[in-house]
C-alpha cells in the first residue's frame, strides 16, 4: 500500500472514532438533567481583600441587611441574649464563642477575649448574688456595612439592691456569624474621657416626664465609642456623634452631632404642653465654647425648642441656668448666652426669645441639626 492510500485510511479511521465519541457525548448530555440555578440562593459579592477562610476579617453585609432587616435584628438579638445568659459563674466560659478572636474594646481598653472572661468571672465571684437581665428594648444602630451597635439597659442585682445601666455591645459580622468586638456602658466611657479632656460637667441619668403622659422615666446620653489603641487615639468608631436615649422605648432617641459626652438636663415644662423639655451642653475633645441645645417633643419627633446659643466655660462656672421660663412674656423663655465683651473678656447676657410648641408658643420652623 502506497503512502497516499495509508493517509486516506488513517483519516477514515480517525473520522469514525470522532463520530462515535460525539454520539456518546450527545447521549450522555441528553440523560443528565440541567441544573436548576433559579433555586440557588444569591451570594453577596466579597471584596478581594476579604478572605472567607480568615475568621478575623469581617464579611460585608448585603443590601437587604444594611437597613436593619428583621433577619439581621433577630441575629443580633440572639448574640446579645446569649451574652446576657452567659453572665453567671457557671456559664461565663460560653463568652469565648461570642467574642472576636482578636482584641476586644472592653470598657475603653483593648484586651484579649480571655481577659474579658477572667474579669467577669472575678467580679461575679466577689459579688455572689450578682444577676443581670435586659430591661426594655434593644436598639440597633449601623456603624458601617459589617458592624452594628446594640444598645440596651442592663438591670443588675448585686449587694444591696438593683441598679440599671445604659450599656452596649458592638457586633461585627464574621464568616461564622456575628461576634462581639466591643463592650461598654455610657458611664464608664464618659468617666474615662472626662479625665482625658478635663471636663467638670457630670455624667449620668436625668428623670422626667418627657412625653407628657404623666409617667416619669430616665434619659441619658450614649457617647460614641472611642477607638483608642495602646499607641494612639484613633478618634471614634463610626463618627464622634452621641445619642440621647430614653428608658421608655416609645420615646424616640435624639442624635447629637460632634459630641463625645454630656448629661441631658431636665429643663421642666418650658412651653406649657405638659411635657418636660431637654437641654444639653455637648462636650468635645477641646475648646471652651459650645452651643447649648434645647429640645421639645412635638408630634412624636424631637425639634429644637429654641435656636441653639453659644456658651463658654466661664458661664457654666457661675452656676447660672442656661434657659428658664420668662415670667413676663408668655410663650417665651430667658436664655443666657456668652459672647466676647469689649475688653476681651467673656460676658454672659440674657435675652427673651419665643419657644416652639405648647400653648401660645411659636410654630415649628426647623428640626434639630
Amino acid at each position: 500500500m502506497n503512502e497516499r492510500m495509508k493517509s486516506i485510511c488513517l483519516r477514515a479511521i480517525l473520522g469514525a472514532v470522532a463520530a462515535l465519541l460525539w454520539a456518546a457525548t450527545a447521549q450522555a448530555q441528553d440523560t443528565i438533567p440541567p441544573r436548576d440555578t433559579t433555586a440557588l440562593p444569591s451570594i453577596p459579592e466579597v471584596r478581594d481583600s476579604i478572605s472567607p477562610t480568615n475568621p478575623s476579617v469581617a464579611l460585608p453585609v448585603n443590601e437587604a441587611m444594611q437597613d436593619g432587616s428583621f433577619q439581621t435584628k433577630a441575629e443580633l438579638r440572639d448574640v446579645v441574649e446569649a451574652w446576657n445568659a452567659a453572665l453567671t459563674p457557671a456559664n461565663v466560659d460560653r463568652l469565648r464563642s461570642l467574642y472576636i478572636d482578636s482584641a476586644v474594646l472592653y470598657y475603653g481598653d483593648r484586651v484579649s477575649p480571655q481577659t474579658c472572661i477572667d474579669d467577669k468571672r472575678a467580679y461575679m465571684e466577689s459579688h455572689p448574688g450578682y444577676t443581670q437581665t435586659l430591661a426594655g428594648e434593644i436598639v440597633y444602630d449601623s456603624i458601617n456595612t459589617v458592624t452594628y451597635r446594640c444598645s440596651f439597659v442592663k438591670r443588675v442585682r448585686q449587694d444591696d439592691g438593683y441598679f440599671e445601666y445604659p450599656a452596649y455591645l458592638v457586633l461585627m459580622r464574621m464568616p461564622d456569624g456575628w461576634r462581639i468586638s466591643a463592650e461598654g456602658d455610657g458611664a464608664t466611657d464618659y468617666n474615662r474621657k472626662k479625665v482625658e479632656i478635663g471636663s467638670t460637667r457630670g455624667s449620668g441619668m436625668s428623670e422626667g416626664d418627657f412625653n407628657g403622659t404623666g409617667t416619669r422615666g430616665y434619659v441619658w446620653l450614649e457617647p460614641p465609642i472611642f477607638a483608642k489603641t495602646d499607641d494612639e487615639d484613633a478618634g471614634c468608631l463610626g463618627g464622634c456623634d452621641a445619642t440621647i436615649r430614653f428608658l421608655d422605648p416609645f420615646i424616640p432617641p435624639i442624635k447629637v452631632r460632634h459630641c463625645i459626652a454630656g448629661t441631658p438636663d431636665n429643663l421642666g415644662d418650658l412651653n406649657g404642653d405638659g411635657a418636660d423639655e431637654i437641654g444639653l451642653l455637648p462636650i468635645w475633645f477641646t475648646g471652651c465654647w459650645a452651643d447649648y441645645h434645647v429640645w421639645t417633643l412635638q408630634g412624636g419627633r424631637w425639634v429644637e425648642a429654641v435656636e441653639s446659643f453659644p456658651t463658654h466655660c466661664d458661664q457654666w462656672n457661675t452656676g447660672q441656668k442656661a434657659v428658664e421660663v420668662d415670667p413676663k412674656h408668655p410663650g417665651h423663655v430667658l436664655i443666657r448666652y456668652s459672647e466676647i465683651g469689649k475688653s476681651g473678656g467673656i460676658v454672659v447676657k440674657t435675652k427673651s426669645v419665643p419657644i416652639r410648641g405648647g400653648k401660645g408658643a411659636v410654630q415649628l420652623t426647623r428640626s434639630p441639626k
